[in-house]
């Protein structure tokens, strides 16, 4: 009788072990999840996104606007030393009167000299739709543009 209330426990020992292990199991595999494949999936989804700017400025007409605001965006990542900026600007296009729009964006920590409200910059307006532009940062390497004459 001893045996067998010995091998009982030790079968209910062992089991309770197992189901122990199991658990940490799903908690390791869950802190692997969090510390591994979410930062990769964000970093994918950041680049993705800088591609995707980067072609909207190529494709894009260059348009000269003002800033009028400049206040903190809400991207959803932002690479590098940059901060994402939500920017009001006053557009000025070749063959068009005048009109407010606005972008949200990451910019680089280098061109917030170049953005501040008053600045004049270059922008990448979407020809099928004018209130989608983009912060066409090739632009940053040349002088502001020149401010369009005054009616």
């Amino acid at each position: 009788m001893a045996d067998s209330d010995d091998a009982r426990r030790l079968a209910e020992s062992n089991l309770e072990f197992m189901v122990a292990q199991k658990g940490r199991s799903k908690a390791w595999g869950l802190l692997v999840l969090v510390l591994v494949v979410v930062p990769v999936g964000l970093l994918l989804f950041a680049v993705r996104d800088q591609h995707a700017v980067g072609q909207a400025a190529q494709d894009g007409v260059p348009t000269t606007a003002r800033v009028t605001r400049m206040a903190p965006g809400s991207c959803l990542v932002v690479i590098g030393k940059a901060r994402c900026l939500e920017l009001t600007l006053e557009l000025h296009p070749e063959s068009a009167e005048p009109y407010t729009a606005s972008l949200t964006q990451g910019i680089a920590l280098e061109w917030m000299s170049r953005v501040q409200p008053g600045s004049w910059l270059t922008v990448a307006v979407d020809p099928n739709d004018r209130h989608k532009m983009t912060f066409d940062e090739r632009t940053m390497f040349v002088a502001p543009p020149t401010p369009p004459a005054s009616p």
